[in-house]
């Protein structure tokens, strides 16, 4: 989980998404409003990926 968490596997992939202009998520979040949901909330999401939440 830490090498899936790190900024330089998750630009790629968000990049992928962007540029296929991927589909809104279960939470209704589309790529736009991911970026800004993750500026926010990154470190908290990270710590809870890493404690395996």
């Amino acid at each position: 989980m830490g090498a899936a968490c790190e900024r330089g596997n998750l630009m790629p992939a968000y990049q992928r998404v962007v540029k296929s202009k991927g589909a809104v998520g279960f939470d209704g979040i589309g790529v736009t409003g991911f970026k800004d949901h993750l500026k926010q909330h990154w470190p908290t999401i990270k710590v809870r990926l890493l404690a395996g939440e």
